[in-house]
């Protein structure tokens, strides 16, 4: 028998994860082994935990993972070896020794070279500046080749590899990749020609090749994703998924006049499992900040992380909690703010204790282990008496006593938090139903209110006209909205905003 590949167009909403489950459990059950790849961990830690669910445990047969993780273990590499380990990151940057750059450019000029290897070619480093746009901030002569020569020496020093090096390793031919009869590709559209090139010799022997994706929602191009991969992909079968249960008609329809902006797509015949309509508004960027933050869950959603920066400050500034990518009032001590306030009147134990001083002056955690020894004893369910036991209870007459004792958070974060905790309470503060987030950062998730706003930097504005990929990015968050969809012009002085279609 011969290979059998099969294409899967999975609009958003259309049950693209549900259908690759039934994939694999279908295979399963005929006594196949199966392989299911992601582009993203997030695709594969939920493909886990349904199959789990689905299960009970992992069947012995199918092996789930991304593409950077299954190809470090065919090459026999640990997370110890990475540049992009933690400690290794860090070390590179407070030992890089080239005068006068900052971590952002040293950055910038790291990632670009990744999108170019990833394209599959490996570019020449001191021709790196020609890549640059002419008015990025970061082009200076020879900046990019000399950051990149040293980073190469540096892993070279170090033993130290990258995900790109690894996946190159794999596309030449070493190490062993194990034999499967059935192979699920999901995210396929943001695959780069690069990790195309190491699916190829994965999938090279199997029976039967899934690749599952939506070129609409190819949003990775920064990477050096291309999707003309996934659209040209040859296969004996295609099959479009065309029920949506998570946009109600109106948000469908207006989303199906934004994709038609993307010139080089696949059409898709796509119908609501809803029979409500959904709410579409416009709103100015400074009327939109006020949210109801009640039952709802809601999604505020920007394109760049200047706009991130932007709203983060308007928001803790009128004391509006939210979750998302360095929020405040997720940091652990304020996460921990329950256990201080409970210590007022309380004993405290010694494993809350362990966890609490991380967050503590130095001077009073010095304090407490000297008062009481026993809590240093990992085995020991010692207590430590109440806040009001120790100090007098005049330190807690002011409602925001415990300011004192978290002197790590900025003030900025302090004002918002006793803002929040006025408005909305402790526990809407730390559970808050808002979240924010880059639209990159915001794909494969859904709330019942979206607010998508246009603020652009003029560079990207630049490319609205010969790009589809700022047409799909903008797609892909108005597509996350189940009930209403906010579309946000910015006011902001100085920043230009993404025209969306017109709305009736």
């Amino acid at each position: 028998m011969g290979q059998i590949r099969t294409k899967v167009y999975g609009p958003p909403g259309t049950g693209k994860t549900t259908h690759c489950l039934n994939l694999l459990v279908e295979a399963l059950k005929q006594g196949q082994s199966v392989l299911f790849v992601s582009f993203t961990r997030a695709a594969m830690l939920e493909a886990k935990r349904r199959a789990v669910a689905t299960f009970g445990s992992l069947p012995e047969f199918l092996t789930i993972s991304t593409i950077h993780a299954l190809c470090m273990r065919s090459l026999g590499i640990s997370k110890e070896c990475l540049f992009e380990d933690f400690y290794a990151k860090r070390e590179f940057y407070q030992n890089f020794s080239f005068g006068g750059m900052t971590n952002e450019k040293i950055a910038h000029a790291i990632s670009n070279y990744q999108r170019v290897r990833n394209s599959g070619v490996e570019p020449d480093i001191y021709a790196m500046d020609e890549l640059e746009q002419h008015d990025d901030p970061f082009s200076e002569a020879g900046v990019q080749g000399a950051i990149i020569s040293y980073y190469n020496q540096w892993k070279k020093n170090t033993a130290r590899i990258d995900f790109t090096d690894i996946l190159q390793r794999v596309a030449n031919g070493e190490g062993e990749i194990p034999a499967f009869d059935s192979i699920i590709i999901d995210e396929a559209q943001d695959l780069t020609p690069l990790q195309w090139q190491v699916m190829e010799r994965v999938y090279d022997g199997s029976n039967f090749v899934y690749v599952v994706g939506d070129d609409d929602q190819s949003i990775y191009d920064f990477l050096g994703a291309d999707v003309t991969h996934f659209l040209e992909w040859p296969c004996n079968q295609s099959i479009q998924l065309d029920i949506t249960y998570r946009l109600p008609p109106n948000l469908l329809d207006y989303s199906l006049l934004m994709a038609k902006r993307i010139k080089y797509r696949k059409e898709k015949a796509v119908r609501s499992a809803h029979k409500y309509n959904g709410g579409i508004y416009t709103a100015q960027l400074s009327e939109s900040m006020w949210f109801n933050n009640q039952k709802s869950s809601e999604l505020y959603l920007v394109r760049n992380e200047y706009m991130l920066k932007q709203l983060q400050d308007i928001l803790l500034r009128r004391g509006i909690p939210y979750s998302g990518r360095r929020s405040p009032f997720m940091l652990p001590a304020v996460q921990n703010l329950p256990t201080l306030l409970h210590w007022q009147n309380h004993t405290l134990s010694s494993v809350d204790w362990r966890i609490l001083k991380k967050h503590l002056p130095d001077t009073f955690v010095t304090r407490i282990e000297t008062e009481f020894p026993k809590v240093l004893d990992l085995q020991s369910d010692v207590s430590v008496p109440p806040l009001e036991k120790i100090f007098h209870r005049s330190m807690f007459t002011s409602e925001s006593w415990w300011e004192f004792f978290l002197p790590i958070l900025h003030p900025k974060v302090v004002s918002g938090m006793k803002l929040a905790l006025k408005s909305v309470g402790l526990n809407k503060m730390l559970n808050p139903t808002l979240e924010l987030s880059t639209i990159h950062g915001a794909k494969g998730k859904e709330a019942d209110r979206v607010y998508v706003c246009g603020g652009l930097t003029s560079r990207l504005m630049n490319l609205m006209d010969t790009s589809d990929n700022e047409h799909r990015v903008f797609y892909v968050g108005i597509t996350r909205a189940k009930n209403e969809l906010f579309l946000v012009d910015d006011d902001t002085a100085g920043v230009e905003s993404y025209t969306f279609p017109y709305c009736a």
